[in-house]
Parts: structure tokens; C-alpha cells; sequence
């Protein structure tokens, strides 16, 4: 068997993009959690809870926005929230014209 010759010193490996790289999962893992929460609230109140829309959506928004500085995840967080919290209001807002038109 021939000898092999190991470099490899504990301790001594730079890990500073592997250290870059988990600290990106673990923000985006957070992002997902808590949109993923809010979305998964405002379906349960919806259909679950007979809760009208729009405060369902105006509630969990809320609450996105709210978890997002309790946890100090920054502004573009925020922003998300509020995105989406619009997409959710504009959405609704077409549902109800159509159901009424319908």
C-alpha cells in the first residue's frame, strides 16, 4: 500500500465561505419560516375560521411585519411583507369582483 501524505492540519482550514454560506441558509431558512407562518395563518382564518378576507390578510401582515423587526431580520424583510401583504389584498380584491360579477 503506498503512503499517502496528509496536509491536513485540525484546526488550520479556512472556512470562511463555508461560514458565509450558513449564515445565508440559516437568514433565508428564517425568511421562509416566518412568511411561510403568515401565509399558512391568513388560509386558516380564511377558510378555516370563516374570518372575512381582509382582515385576515391586513392581520397577517401585520404579523409578518411585526415577527420580521422582533427578530431584527431589516428593512428588506419589511418590504417583502408589505409585498406580499398587497399581492394578498389584490388578490382578494379580484376574488370579490369576480364573485360578484359572477
Amino acid at each position: 500500500m503506498a503512503s499517502h501524505k496528509n496536509d491536513y492540519t485540525h484546526g488550520k482550514m479556512d472556512i470562511s465561505a463555508q461560514s458565509g454560506m450558513y449564515q445565508s441558509f440559516l437568514i433565508a431558512t428564517q425568511w421562509g419560516c416566518v412568511l411561510i407562518s403568515a401565509m399558512i395563518a391568513c388560509m386558516a382564518l380564511i377558510w378555516g375560521a370563516q374570518v372575512p378576507w381582509l382582515q385576515s390578510v391586513l392581520g397577517c401582515g401585520a404579523f409578518s411585519i411585526a415577527a420580521g423587526l422582533g427578530m431584527k431580520m431589516g428593512p428588506s424583510f419589511t418590504i417583502t411583507s408589505v409585498v406580499l401583504t398587497v399581492i394578498g389584498l389584490g388578490a382578494g380584491g379580484i376574488s370579490t369582483l369576480v364573485s360578484i360579477l359572477a
